[in-house]
């Protein structure tokens, strides 16, 4: 990659995390790099929680004078030199077709063929999307493509049921069964389905307070994408998935397909 970065007339650094993990500070060459760059790409086999508050020192620095970064965690070589090394198509017309569509919008109701019908409130939030050129100061994942969107905490109501993906870590395969979620008042109130199932609700249990809220809605657009298990992936593939709160340690995504929406959108203004 930096022999590539270098061969289009651009300069480059190889900066790699020290062998001790977790990272608990950023080492002077990040610091310094984050100084000087204007673009980081990270690319991780591995994360850890407790390495988010010294990330976070390198990319406000880095961030903070104009740069840009893009993320690639919990990647492997097969899928560095396979997926990721392939022309990601270009997202833009669409995504800001379906940003036209939803912006305004007060509430969007998910339904899939497996039984979802979920509805959230969305007034007064803002879309994000990382389908579109990336603006100076601002981070996205690799590989891109989705738009996404934080429901009120009490907003969601009905039945969301994953049906093929809810990872535990970077990647832990798809669903043998589908999990059912019960959404009353923005909460979850029953969780069924099997031996994940049952795990995902002892850690909704164990994690506290907010871990039963939906945090995140998005909508992948992706098409070279496939759901596999592997959130990186999945939450990019054209199917909408909803992330559980984001004050928990990890939150987990789950993907459902294939789906339908439709909004409810704001009085017009005079």
């Amino acid at each position: 990659m930096t022999a590539a970065v270098r061969g289009g007339g651009a300069e480059a650094r190889l900066v790699p995390f020290p062998p001790e993990r977790p990272l608990r500070e950023p080492t002077a060459d990040m610091l310094e790099s984050s100084d000087w760059a204007d673009l980081s790409i990270g690319l991780l086999s591995r994360t850890f929680a407790e390495e988010l508050p010294a990330r976070r020192l390198v990319l406000d620095r880095l961030l903070g004078h104009g740069g840009r970064a893009i993320s690639a965690d919990g990647i492997d070589e097969p899928t560095l030199y396979g997926e990721l090394s392939a022309p990601m198509p270009d997202l833009g017309q669409q995504a800001r077709r379906l940003l036209d569509a939803v912006n305004g919008a007060r509430e969007v109701r998910v339904r899939g063929a497996a039984g979802t019908d979920l509805t959230l409130r969305i007034e007064g939030r803002r879309w994000l999307n990382d389908a579109l050129r990336l603006e100076p100061g601002r981070v996205a994942n690799f590989p891109g493509g989705e738009i996404c969107i934080a429901p009120l905490a009490d907003g969601a109501e009905g039945d969301l049921v994953a049906d093929l993906t809810i990872p535990w870590g970077p990647s832990e395969g798809l669903l043998t069964e589908p999990v059912r979620i019960r959404f009353e008042g923005g909460r979850a109130r029953s969780i069924e389905g099997g031996a994940a199932g049952e795990r995902l609700r002892l850690l909704v249990e164990e994690s506290g307070a907010g871990a039963d809220v939906i945090a995140e809605l998005g909508i992948g657009l992706n098409p070279a994408l496939r759901p596999r298990g592997h959130v990186l992936f999945d939450e990019k593939a054209p199917a909408p998935r909803t992330s559980r709160s984001a004050t928990t340690p990890a939150p987990t995504k789950a993907t459902i397909g294939p789906p339908s929406t439709s909004t409810a959108s704001s009085p017009s203004r005079s």
